[in-house]
């Protein structure tokens, strides 16, 4: 249903899919996003470091990722922060506009200033709050409409905490069947994974399969 990506941008102000900082796992290049322009970056090799078959394949930036997914996918997509881009929020919501994005794209982070600059400039924009593990209360985050939670520190209580509060769990990276039934059987609203066909499959049997008291509790244990 979504493409959960991460966007950074380049020394020149482009907007690009990345995920760590700097270049050298993905392209060979030991240069941080901030010290390259896109003329450069364009020109590197992203897609040897994920097999031959996919030798050439550049780095995108957002705007290429909005237009190919564009009517077809919808977007969750995370700025990361490195300390040098405190002007991105401003233009990722302004490609959200400028998009038809507003309603369909979420825009997430683990910088919570991130959600509350989105959010006030403009408030429709929904916002999720990347964490890798619980702490305090959902009620305090105001300019998160979703949080998104690494699964293992994910409970039944936190979920209903959650919900009671008006905002939604995503639980992140789920990649075999038995974490993705005990999310399911939490009521998570959004499982982010590496494997989604696998993802649907494993929903689709557990809810087919209409388990009992003793299956649950294996679940969830």
């Amino acid at each position: 249903d979504y493409a959960e990506i991460d966007v950074q941008e380049t020394r020149d102000g482009v907007m690009v899919l990345l995920h760590d900082s700097n270049l050298k796992r993905t392209t060979g290049l030991d240069k941080n996003i901030w010290e390259v322009d896109y003329a450069e970056l364009k020109k590197l090799d992203a897609g040897k470091y994920f097999g031959r078959e996919y030798a050439g394949e550049p780095i995108p930036t957002l705007q290429e990722a909005i237009d190919f997914c564009q009517k077809s996918l919808k977007l969750n997509v995370e700025i990361k922060y490195n300390g040098r881009n405190d002007q991105i929020v401003e233009k990722v919501v302004r490609l959200f506009e400028e998009n038809d994005l507003v309603e369909t794209a979420i825009l997430s982070s683990m910088n919570y200033r991130f959600l509350q600059e989105a959010k006030k400039l403009n408030p429709d924009i929904q916002t999720s709050y990347v964490m890798t593990m619980t702490y305090g209360s959902a009620v305090e985050l105001i300019y998160a409409d979703y949080v998104s939670v690494k699964y293992s520190y994910i409970n039944q209580e936190y979920v209903e905490d959650a919900h009671r509060l008006g905002k939604s769990v995503h639980a992140w990276t789920l990649n075999g069947p038995w974490s993705i039934r005990r999310m399911h059987y939490y009521e998570v609203d959004n499982i982010i994974t590496d494997d989604p066909a696998m993802a649907r499959k494993t929903v689709e049997n557990f809810q087919a399969e209409n388990p009992g008291l003793w299956e649950l509790i294996k679940y969830i244990l």
